[in-house]
């Protein structure tokens, strides 16, 4: 009986795994994994071609069929499956950490390898803008990104301030006066009582109060 084209593939495949060859293009492997290091490339390339055309059209990168509603990443056939294959193969702690571990390995690996080629050590694609390591298309958007960060975070010192809650817990202050709720200030209170030059906060929102504790002691020497 003749052998299908799949069969014949998957002999091919297997026959030049064994020996040490790239399955590929059955080359000796120069490299660790399944490919060689020129296979390898071209399927990453295509792989990022495919993806960006499935993006380009709405379409699920995962199985390339269904289409993507809204701010979708993958459909929700392929979330579905995924979801289902985790929940049946949990991953142990310490495999996680294997995996974390072997990330991190690959990563300072091909940083290092983009920073001898003088190209960009986050995207790879332009070269290095010198004497920085990454090019400037992503150093501009590194820019932009800790730009955006710095000034859409919020001072919660401030924020509490403009919105009348306790400057120590966030609470709503329930008094006619000060920075701290009732609660925050029995608390500074007893606590400057007993120690009052380690309780700033407590100072801060009741000088008077401080003022007159430190009379009264005066007046007992």
């Amino acid at each position: 009986m003749a052998l299908t084209q799949k069969e014949i593939s998957h002999n091919c495949y297997k026959r030049r795994k064994d020996n040490g060859l790239c399955p590929r293009c059955g080359k000796p492997l120069d490299r660790i994994g399944h490919y060689c290091t020129n296979c390898l490339k071209k399927s990453n390339e295509y792989s990022r071609e495919v993806r960006e055309w499935c993006k380009q059209n709405g379409i699920c990168p995962e199985c390339k069929k269904n289409k993507l509603f809204g701010d979708e990443h993958i459909c929700p056939e392929c979330l579905a499956r995924k979801a289902m294959y985790r929940a049946n193969n949990p991953i142990s702690d310490e495999k996680q950490k294997q995996y974390n571990e072997r990330f991190k390995k690959q990563q300072r690996a091909l940083y290092q390898q983009r920073k001898e080629q003088g190209i960009c050590t986050r995207c790879g694609k332009r070269p290095a803008a010198k004497p920085k390591a990454k090019c400037a298309v992503c150093l501009k958007k590194n820019a932009q990104a800790h730009k955006k960060q710095y000034y859409d975070k919020i001072d919660i010192k401030e924020y509490r301030k403009a919105n009348n809650l306790c400057y120590h817990c966030g609470n709503p202050i329930d008094r006619e006066t000060g920075q701290l709720c009732q609660s925050c200030w029995d608390k500074f209170r007893e606590n400057g009582l007993k120690s009052p030059h380690d309780n700033t906060y407590w100072r801060q929102d009741n000088n008077i109060v401080f003022k007159w504790n430190r009379g009264a002691k005066n007046e007992h020497k």
